[in-house]
Order: structure tokens, then sequence, then C-alpha cells
């Protein structure tokens, strides 16, 4: 491997370990670990039982019936 190449690979890996480690601090706290989950046909209502800062949200389906989510929305108050 060229000295540029090598240098190239250096940053790739080292900019994927500083990426994880942001990933891995952002998402580092459950919020909804202690939240009341209420599923109701096609609605699913997340109650925090308090006010509840953040700014990413991640929902995750079970990819083993498919992919059964055709459209999405969140609504706060």
């Amino acid at each position: 491997m060229k000295t540029a190449e090598k240098a190239s690979f250096f940053y790739l890996v080292n900019g994927a370990v500083t990426f994880k480690k942001m990933i891995d601090e952002v998402f580092k706290t459950e919020l909804a670990e202690k939240a009341k989950v209420k599923t109701n046909g096609m609605e699913t209502i997340i109650d925090f039982g308090r006010p509840v800062v953040f700014n990413s949200f991640v929902a995750e389906e079970d990819i083993r019936y498919g992919q059964r989510v055709k459209r999405g929305s969140t609504t706060y108050s």
C-alpha cells in the first residue's frame, strides 16, 4: 500500500471510530426504558410520564414480518 493510500485508509478508519463514539454518546440514555407504551391498531403512544427533551428518535420494526410501515408521523404536546 502506498503512503497516500495508507493515509486515506487511516482517515477513513479514524473517522468511522469517531462517528461510532458520537453515536454511542448520543444514544447512551434509553429515554423510553421506563415509559408506558400503548399500541392500538396502527398507532403507538409512548408516555414518558414527564417532559422529556431529545433531538433524535429511532423507531425500528421487526423485519421478520417484512416492511409494514408505509407512512409515519410524530406529534407532541
